[in-house]
């Protein structure tokens, strides 16, 4: 990530910005931190998906 790029950026939809935010992520140190059962892929995302996180916590809220 360069200075003039923010997380933003990173994470607007795009192929190019998905290029970044993955090599972004492989590249961070941080990861030698996480335990061995932590997933170290993660999904992309897209309307139906964020359609259903929306749902899962409404669903939630509704039971609380």
């Amino acid at each position: 990530m360069s200075k003039t790029e923010t997380v933003a950026d990173l994470t607007a939809p795009s192929e190019a910005n998905t290029e970044k935010l993955t090599g972004a992520i492989t590249a961070a140190v941080f990861w030698r931190l996480v335990p061995e059962w932590w997933p170290l892929e993660f999904t992309v995302v897209t309307v139906e998906l964020t359609q259903q996180v929306e749902h899962g916590l409404r669903r939630s809220l509704d039971e609380e």
